[in-house]
């Protein structure tokens, strides 16, 4: 005996619902990610060398990094002098250009899937401000989430330290630790 009709297209559209949504929440779920991160192998430690460049912010940039560090993933940075030793390298400075913070992980030139041999991470005094420590930092701290591969949050109704311009936190919040225990498990 054949389905009636409107039972096969309630079935069949509920079947495109679900894939749909399956998709769709795919798609969110990897949204904060770039594609890229640092060599990994589950259940390790995430060990990186971190150097602080240029005349401005060191002490926000530091900041920044010990946010990180103190986060409950498997991250531990230790800081260097040395340029062939330093996987990410940080720069206080100020450029002509608009942007607050810029990463610029290496070898990987588009998002992608791809593993970080070392990473430059700029945070902007002229368009920051000299005197604002506390944006100095958060923008560090954002910086250092490209660095680690995290991208721009798009989700709404949480906190996070990947979301665009000033906000009232400087440290990584518990979305960006889930997606850095997601990244490196």
């Amino acid at each position: 005996m054949k389905a009636p009709f409107r039972t096969l297209v309630r079935t069949r559209a509920w079947v495109v619902i679900l894939v749909v949504g399956l998709l769709f929440s795919s798609t969110i779920a990897f949204a904060d990610f770039l594609g890229g991160g640092w060599p990994h192998t589950t259940g390790s430690n995430v060990d990186l060398w971190y150097m602080r460049n240029g005349p401005d912010y060191q002490g926000e940039i530091g900041s920044a990094v010990i946010s990180w560090y103190s986060t409950p993933t498997k991250l531990y940075f230790h800081e260097t002098t040395n340029y062939s030793v330093a996987q990410m390298v940080y720069y206080g400075q100020s450029s002509t250009q608009s942007w607050w913070g810029l990463t610029v992980p290496h070898p990987c030139t588009t998002t992608g899937n791809c593993t970080y041999n070392w990473t430059e991470e700029y945070v902007n005094s002229r368009t920051i401000g000299q005197n604002n420590s506390f944006r100095a930092q958060k923008v560090a701290a954002h910086e250092t989430g490209h660095g680690l591969g995290l991208a721009h949050t798009t989700a709404s109704g949480v906190t996070s330290i990947m979301f665009q311009g000033d906000l009232g936190y400087n440290t990584p919040q518990s979305y960006d630790i889930s997606n850095i225990n997601t990244l490196y498990p």
